[in-house]
């Protein structure tokens, strides 16, 4: 067998594939239930603040989603009188700017609420936990894979009795296939 029957042969097999490949409409992979590490940076005017947290989310139609976040926080630890914090919870609303591109991208405004217990020191008479609740928007950026990992970034503020800046990565690894 000389090499052009031999570059015959191997151009015969590829041409269906190839041609499957060309007529297959391309298909967006789609957002699953996942499950996702966020690290979280900002600051509320004077102080930095990292924090780590842990998200929960889940797609509400073919342009929205649902994120619920607990997070670890440092940073927050304002001398007395003020009172400092430790973690916070939030659950926030995401809605697709446009539907999810053929390569899985997306950008996205979000919205929703921060729940923030403040610690106040013992020297306060009246110290006791505090609660400070947060609206939030931001606008993010995610790319969903074929294997349902989905990374993105999201930049936006809280604002309730303070204002935070912030800035979050997310990455996150879905629950079921």
């Amino acid at each position: 067998m000389g090499v052009s029957t031999a570059l015959i042969a191997t151009a015969l097999l590829f041409i269906p594939a190839i041609s499957l490949a060309q007529t297959a409409a391309p298909v967006a992979p789609r957002e699953r239930v996942t499950a996702a590490l966020t690290p979280n940076f900002g600051t509320n005017i004077d102080t930095p603040v990292f924090a780590l947290g842990v998200r929960l989310s889940a797609p509400l139609g073919p342009r929205g989603g649902i994120d619920f976040e607990a997070s670890k926080e440092w940073g927050q630890r304002n001398p007395p009188p003020h009172g400092y914090i430790k973690s916070s919870f939030g659950l926030n609303f995401r809605r697709l700017r446009a539907p999810r591109a053929e390569d899985g991208s997306s950008r996205y405004w979000i919205y929703g609420l921060r729940y923030t217990p403040i610690q106040w020191p013992a020297s306060r008479r009246d110290a006791t936990y505090d609660n400070d609740l947060a609206l939030t928007i931001g606008h993010g950026w995610d790319q969903t894979f074929a294997s349902g990992l989905r990374c993105g970034a999201e930049i936006g503020f809280s604002g309730g009795n303070g204002i935070l800046f912030f800035g979050t990565f997310v990455v996150g690894l879905p629950l079921h296939r």
